[in-house]
């Protein structure tokens, strides 16, 4: 034992000395570290097994200087073979994980940064996108969050002009009925993303295709996305048929006020997924009326959308309870 804490004690001393000059990596305002390399993954995924992380993916994950120091001091009183049997830790990185770790942690420690964002993809992908992605104007990809979610879509073969039209209703709803909900931007963006991904799931099978989206979700590389994003685009998904899925299971990368937004962006997709029901695009604009007790939302139509109507009226229950108000949808101009 006094022998790993003294080779423990010289590794520090080690990166200590080599950092001792790197004044300019300082910590400020609007700065993040970022982290890649199978280091840095390799601590991710220990942390994320000794944390019983939900989600299995370490690209954007949140790494913090105390997670690694305690990485570090359960790897130090350890020999290789029983490094080998800490979870997450792989075995062909037994031997140089503790080193790695003790070198990003003084790396941390100099510049005065508390958290390591990580990145899953490493130098092959970053000489790709600065040779063939960002050489070109306008950039190729001048917003890669949205290009990434519509490359899981295609992909996935979706329905584009179905998943357009409901995200269309599901944004004039979110849009009119701002005044009751508060929410801003963010979740608008999130809420556009989630109609379009939301039935995605149905090239897995129709039947539950709302949980088969969710999983494609939660394990699609939907790059530029923090893990708490990705949780909610889950469950928005996942809520857009039937149900209200229990938030217990992702509660580590969500906050307190992620219930109700969940609730209430969900109902928003429910309404125009089932003004959409038949694909057949009749439902064309929406006007919403909010009275204290009552919301009234009228269909202009292009034809015939009694069956959009009277099905959208049967499923409101979830609205109801997220806005704590009473809706109805009728035909006709307000």
């Amino acid at each position: 034992m006094l022998d790993k804490k003294r080779d423990l004690r010289a590794l520090r001393t080690a990166a200590s000395t080599v950092f001792a000059d790197l004044e300019w990596m300082q910590a400020a305002p609007g700065l993040t570290l970022v982290g890649l390399g199978g280091t840095v993954r390799q601590l991710a995924r220990i942390d994320q097994k000794l944390k019983l992380y939900p989600l299995d993916k370490v690209h954007a994950y949140i790494l913090t200087r105390d997670a690694i120091e305690a990485i570090i001091e359960l790897l130090a009183v350890r020999n290789r073979r029983e490094r080998e049997q800490v979870p997450g830790l792989k075995g062909d990185r037994a031997d140089v994980t503790l080193a790695g770790a003790v070198i990003i942690s003084q790396l941390m420690t100099q510049s005065r940064f508390t958290n390591l964002l990580v990145s899953g993809h490493g130098l092959r992908e970053g000489l790709f996108y600065a040779n063939f992605l960002n050489d070109t104007n306008p950039p190729l990809l001048p917003n890669p969050r949205e290009f990434s979610v519509y490359s899981l879509a295609r992909t996935s073969q979706y329905e584009e002009e179905h998943a357009e039209n409901v995200a269309r209703h599901s944004l004039s709803l979110f849009d009119q009925l701002a005044a009751l909900h508060g929410h801003g931007t963010w979740e608008r963006e999130l809420l556009r993303y989630a109609a379009i991904l939301h039935d995605i799931g149905v090239q897995v099978g129709y039947y539950d295709h709302h949980k088969h989206s969710a999983y494609l979700v939660l394990n699609g590389s939907l790059l530029g996305f923090s893990h708490r994003e990705i949780a909610l685009i889950a469950y928005l998904v996942r809520n857009h048929r039937k149900g209200l899925a229990d938030i217990d299971e992702y509660k580590a990368v969500l906050t307190s006020s992620d219930a109700l937004r969940i609730e209430q962006l969900s109902a928003l997709l429910r309404i125009a997924e089932y003004l959409e029901r038949s694909k057949s695009g009749v439902v064309r604009r929406l006007r919403v009326h909010i009275a204290p007790e009552l919301i009234t939302v009228a269909v202009e139509a292009v034809g015939d959308a009694t069956v959009e109507i009277w099905d959208t009226n049967r499923r409101t229950s979830l609205f109801e309870r997220a806005f704590g108000r009473s809706i109805r949808i009728v035909e006709g101009m307000l």
